[in-house]
């Protein structure tokens, strides 16, 4: 053992903070749709499997009839079901009693003990609830791609993109909705925005608002899309030629409009905007991606693809919570657990708890027609 030196034996260390190198995710995706825990756009529906039935507004027009004629006799509407299974999150911590009893606060000085642990504790139940939320946002993002795969590892599953798993989930997007998105014999979208000169992103976004209208009748209002697809857009001579003479690209270029719950003032890690020449739809700069466990980074909206939604509405897209019986503690009372739940479960010889953490539950589009995963521009 090599020897101390003197000032490593008396050197008073001060700790007053804890520090993360990464910052806390938004979770943008689900919390902008409605999709996260207690959210405007969440169901309790209980159990494994759920289902739901499709009774389709309609765009005919009813039957003129002359006088002293009969009604015009009719079919009753078609009535579709569809049913799906939610994913089961399913993790625990365990966390020795000689771990945390008596010892010092994270982030705190030391000689100040934190006897029973409660403040690594937090931290704990901060960090497992930041993962399940992390896979809430990958399935949400995942779903708005038209599926994912399962790749099992043992008894763990993880949610993966399309062709890296070995079990296919399949949400349904009509191959109309992807890539270049074609209309009348045409595409929506040439995938070139790299190309200043000859791409035309607002006449793009006009013809996919028609075709939306025509498909399900939802605008299109929010655009998804990654950093280097802003930077083309912005740059599109006919975006410019649509500014006007103020020759203003954005409509919130001159000002910053911050969140209420942002006090300090700092900037999202998620940037926004609107285009001076179409105004009608909210651009969405999202860069945000989730880890795999090999180390794999996933990133939410991958180079070269816009996602165009409708304004967040429970009618198009929900996020619903499956359910399953729990019970937290030896003889404690047994419970029915919707969606994502968190506990601390005692254990005896030695003494020490386990952090349990479940979620239920799946993003359940109704009205998979009403957005577009489109193809934007040419990965590099």
């Amino acid at each position: 053992m090599a020897a101390a030196t003197y000032s490593e034996l008396f050197n008073h260390v001060v700790i007053d903070r804890i520090i993360s190198t990464v910052r806390s995710p938004n979770h943008r995706l689900s919390q902008i749709y409605g999709l996260q825990p207690g959210g405007s756009a969440v169901s309790d529906i209980g159990g494994e499997v759920f289902g739901w039935d499709i009774f389709d507004r309609t765009r005919k027009m009813s039957s003129g009839r002359l006088r002293n004629s009969g009604p015009a006799t009719r079919k009753p509407n078609l009535v579709g079901t569809k049913t799906a299974t939610v994913y089961r999150q399913y993790e625990q911590i365990p966390i020795e009693g000689d771990r945390i009893f008596r010892k010092r606060k994270l982030g705190g000085p030391i000689g100040a003990l934190d006897v029973r642990g409660q403040e690594y504790i937090t931290k704990q139940i901060g960090y497992q609830h930041e993962k399940f939320m992390n896979t809430r946002e990958a399935l949400t993002a995942f779903c708005f791609q038209g599926g994912f795969d399962l790749l099992l590892d043992g008894d763990d599953i993880m949610p993966v993109p399309v062709g890296s798993g070995d079990y296919n989930v399949d949400f349904g997007l009509p191959a109309s909705n992807q890539g270049a998105v074609p209309h009348g014999g045409k595409d929506t979208f040439a995938g070139n925005w790299q190309d200043a000169v000859n791409c035309d992103p607002i006449g793009e976004f006009i013809t996919l608002n028609k075709v939306a209208v025509k498909g399900s009748r939802y605008p299109i209002q929010l655009c998804w899309l990654d950093a280097e697809g802003a930077q083309y857009l912005l740059k599109s001579e006919a975006v410019n030629t649509h500014t006007g003479t103020a020759n203003v690209i954005t409509n919130e270029g001159q000002h910053i409009t911050w969140e209420s719950n942002n006090p300090e003032r700092q900037l999202s890690n998620v940037l926004t905007f609107h285009l001076r020449g179409y105004p009608m739809i909210q651009f969405i700069v999202y860069d945000d991606e989730v880890l795999l466990d090999d180390g794999t980074a996933v990133p939410f909206i991958p180079p070269g693809k816009g996602l165009f939604t409708p304004a967040p509405s429970s009618e198009w897209i929900e996020w619903r919570n499956g359910s399953e019986l729990v019970q937290e503690r030896l003889q404690g009372p047994i419970r029915e657990a919707y969606g994502m739940t968190m506990w601390l479960e005692p254990n005896r010889h030695p003494v020490s708890l386990s952090l349990v953490a479940l979620d239920n539950g799946l993003p359940t589009p109704y009205v998979p027609q009403a957005w577009f995963w489109a193809d934007l521009y040419t990965p590099a």
